[in-house]
């Protein structure tokens, strides 16, 4: 069972989709993006409609 939930991790990481534990998340000025802090020093920005499409295709696959 271990061994089937690593496999199905490292896929998903492999389609760009991982879990990363995070500080707190805000949305842009523009409110075109999210930005995802890792720590209190660290942020990586997301599009919102690139998010969006990721979740849409994740109920096909």
């Amino acid at each position: 069972m271990a061994k089937q939930k690593q496999q199905t991790q490292n896929e998903k990481m492999n389609r760009g989709l991982a879990f990363v534990p995070f500080h707190k998340v805000r949305k842009t000025k523009n409110g075109t993006n999210i930005l995802v802090y890792l720590n209190s020093g660290s942020a990586i920005s997301i599009s919102i409609k690139y998010l969006l499409k990721v979740l849409e295709n994740q109920g096909e696959g």
